[in-house]
């Protein structure tokens, strides 16, 4: 049987988030995973932990370049110990731009090694303690002497990595616990480009090939008025397509086309021309758009890509309001009855 998640639409106020978690879990979602855009997203883990008994509560997934490894474990931990054991960490580097210029990071020159030692010196900290400190020499990470001054409530919370390239999902094979999908994606990459190299790196580090849980994410933009849904779900598709990190799945089915018209547009601040640059069937292969009826044959494709579906809705345009959004979740949740 399919497994199927929610992803948390920042844009609703945190009450209409807890909100929202409830009747996902009412709903049957086995997972809740929440992004690290527009929001705090250990702030939103957190409130989603207190309202919630059973689902898995996820990072998809926290910045990692933006914050040092002692945090985000400890903050990982606590969310864990508050859930009861049902959180998961996803991490991920974020786009080298966004890290630059919005945090004010420095260019890191060896990222899949960050990556990985990150995930290994998490590890090493949740089982640390004053008789057993952390003492780390790596390429990208030094570590001297930390301890943590209590248990956590797991030693080994789980670790997955979201990435696109090569590179780094071979790396999700080598030593993750899971990968999650990025802003676009569709069921032909997982099948084609992300199994194969996150196999890839399993075979490389030995492990088993059970040993990943794949999460995929299917963006949504759904609602009675159908050219509403598509625009929506244009400037979803035009916002990610502008950063290169997703030229991989945008490559993969020959938009390239469309990709350098979208990049055009923006780069002269024109944001109608970029969603105008959009096409049919880029919408219709990314995402489930336009009204629930049409969207509910296509949510059959996605069945089966991956272990977990993260259904999530688009939440960039300023005009979905928040009746727009849970009507949006309630179709979603029906339409999960075709997986």
């Amino acid at each position: 049987m399919q497994r199927w998640g929610i992803g948390n639409p920042p844009a609703l106020p945190m009450r209409e988030i807890s909100e929202l978690a409830r009747r996902a879990e009412a709903a049957g979602a086995e997972s809740f995973w929440v992004a690290d855009v527009g929001r705090d997203i250990f702030t939103v883990l957190t409130t989603v932990a207190q309202q919630t008994s059973r689902m898995r509560i996820g990072a998809a997934v926290a910045i990692c370049f933006a914050r040092p490894p002692a945090l985000v474990q400890l903050a990982a931990s606590d969310i864990d110990e508050l859930s009861q054991g049902r959180m998961v960490l996803g991490i991920g580097t974020a786009p080298p731009a966004w890290n630059e210029h919005w945090y004010s990071v420095p260019k890191h020159e060896k990222p899949v090694a960050r990556m990985k030692e990150f995930a290994q010196v998490c590890r090493l900290m949740w089982r640390s303690s004053l008789a057993n400190p952390v003492n780390f020499e790596g390429r990208a990470l030094q570590i001297h002497g930390y301890s943590r001054m209590f248990p956590p409530l797991r030693e080994r919370i789980p670790i997955y990595f979201g990435g696109m390239n090569p590179q780094m999902l071979k790396a999700t094979g080598e030593v993750a616990d899971g990968w999650i999908g990025g802003g676009i994606t569709s069921p032909r990459f997982v099948q084609e480009v992300v199994k194969p190299q996150i196999q890839a790196g399993l075979a490389k580090a030995g492990r088993q090939p059970g040993k990943i849980e794949y999460v995929c994410p299917v963006s949504c933009a759904i609602g009675p008025d159908r050219e509403k849904a598509r625009n929506w779900g244009r400037l979803h598709l035009a916002f990610y397509a502008n950063v290169t990190y997703y030229d991989i799945v945008l490559d993969l089915h020959g938009f390239q086309k469309e990709t350098q018209a979208i990049r055009a547009a923006f780069a002269r601040g024109d944001r109608a021309a970029a969603c105008q640059a959009v096409t049919d069937e880029m919408l219709d292969t990314y995402m489930l758009a336009g009204t629930e009826e049409e969207c509910r044959e296509r949510m059959r494709a996605w069945s089966g890509c991956a272990d977990v579906l993260n259904i999530r809705h688009t939440y960039f345009d300023p005009s979905i309001t928040s009746d727009d959004f849970f009507a949006a979740y309630e179709a979603m949740f029906r339409l999960t009855r075709e997986l």
